[in-house]
């Protein structure tokens, strides 16, 4: 399930703890979390095995500082998103209010592409979204 849980943060819990009462109550054990956003159609991130969101063929990632610098791997900041999918609409490109930090490690998920973590909405963010309801 994805989205709409902005107005809903207190209810939720952690990755690890939704992970074990799925395999707990239904007996699933290889469970993968995605990140991306309604308004960048078609372009998700999967978790890879050890935890990390990994960037596509088609999408990549990176980390900004307040001033919208690039920030070197390892730091957090503000994740841009690009993908090639949408072209009816500039969603190509979309700076999020989301913290996350780029990873660039050799990670034995044998996938090859930019792995990165996501550590929740800036503080300042405005809560609301696509699903808001005002």
């Amino acid at each position: 399930m994805g989205g709409g849980w902005k107005k809903l943060e207190n209810k939720g819990v952690s990755n690890n703890i939704f992970k074990r009462k799925i395999k707990k109550k239904l007996n699933i054990n290889r469970i993968y979390n995605y990140y991306g956003l309604i308004e960048q159609t078609g372009s998700i991130f999967f978790e890879c095995d050890n935890g990390y969101f990994v960037s596509s063929i088609f999408s990549d990632v990176i980390v900004r500082d307040k001033n919208f610098n690039v920030l070197p791997d390892n730091q957090k900041g503000l994740i841009q998103l690009m993908s090639v999918l949408p072209t009816s609409y500039p969603g190509h490109n979309i700076i999020t209010e989301d913290i996350g930090k780029i990873t660039r490690i050799k990670c034995n998920c044998g996938l090859n592409s930019t792995h990165f973590k996501i550590y929740g909405r800036a503080k300042e963010a405005e809560v609301r979204g696509c699903s808001d309801a005002r």
